[in-house]
């Protein structure tokens, strides 16, 4: 069950959509109406979407017998095969609530009933989901998470942790009533719906880790160290990990293994001084693209 949690929110916790590839011929009449190609059983929708993370992880868990057939506003239908490849089984998620993204709380989640019971799937930046776990997670699994989160920082992937909630009708009910107020709001309306979706995202139960490799586009390397020999400073500035940090500043020649890094409260304090007169100091800026 832990598996199937972790695959459905790759599935449906996106604001990936399905691409039809149907066209309609020149020949054909006016009241043409395309098959919908969810019935076929070897049917393997094309996604599309603005977030390429979200297009690949949808397209893993389609690929591991999880897959999104159809979507729309209201409802998600998603397919489960098993491992044999003979047997499937379609089920219709409605779609109670959909929180998206933004760089406060640095995850995002959605709100689903599926029959009578009611689901939050979750995923997000690590530092935005272990403090909303649940105690009841075990200790085991949470560690080996770490273990493994830390093996892909090195590698400098992008890892996203994956979780889950259940929730009773009336605790839906009531947090939904705070969040349509907060909706509604007309000061600090963003802050608002984000208080108000960080007071449901909690009491999370783990289901696992994703890992997305970020290579840097062809050139980088070079066009960084052309533009160190002209004496222009290159700074790195990101909120990954130190380790991924580390990895991308390694592959794009910004630092060598053998050079040693420190980060504590006074290296800290330095670079922001120094950021600051830099910011201060600016009257020119070149944009690279």
């Amino acid at each position: 069950m832990l598996i199937r949690h972790f695959l459905t929110t790759l599935a449906i916790c996106n604001t990936s959509f399905i691409v039809h590839g149907h066209q309609k011929s020149m020949d054909q009449s006016n009241d043409y109406q395309p098959k919908y190609e969810g019935d076929n059983a070897d049917y393997q929708p094309k996604y599309e979407g603005d977030n390429a993370d979200d297009l690949v992880l949808c397209q893993t868990a389609s690929s591991f017998g999880v897959r999104m057939i159809s979507r729309s506003a209201q409802n998600i239908i998603v397919r489960y095969i098993d491992s044999t490849d003979t047997q499937k089984q379609d089920l219709d998620y409605e779609i109670l609530c959909l929180l998206p993204f933004d760089s406060a709380r640095r995850r995002m989640s959605i709100i689903v009933r599926l029959n009578d019971q009611i689901f939050l799937f979750i995923k997000g930046a690590e530092s935005s989901i272990w403090p909303h776990l649940s105690a009841s997670n075990e200790q085991e699994m949470k560690a080996k998470i770490e273990q493994h989160s830390l093996g892909f920082a090195e590698q400098g992937y992008r890892s996203l942790l994956v979780a889950y909630r259940q929730l009773t009708l009336r605790e839906y009910e009531d947090w939904f009533q705070r969040y349509q107020h907060a909706a509604n709001s007309l000061d600090d309306r963003e802050d608002a719906i984000s208080d108000a979706a960080t007071e449901i995202e909690v009491d999370l139960m783990l289901s696992g880790l994703t890992a997305v490799e970020d290579k840097l586009q062809d050139g980088v390397p070079t066009a960084i160290a052309t533009l160190r020999c002209a004496g222009i400073k290159i700074w790195l500035l990101t909120g990954d990990k130190q380790a991924t940090a580390l990895s991308t500043a390694q592959a794009a020649s910004l630092v060598n293994i053998s050079q040693t890094l420190s980060s504590d409260s006074n290296s800290l304090t330095r670079v922001s001084s120094k950021m600051f007169f830099y910011y201060e100091s600016l009257h020119h800026v070149l944009i690279l693209e």
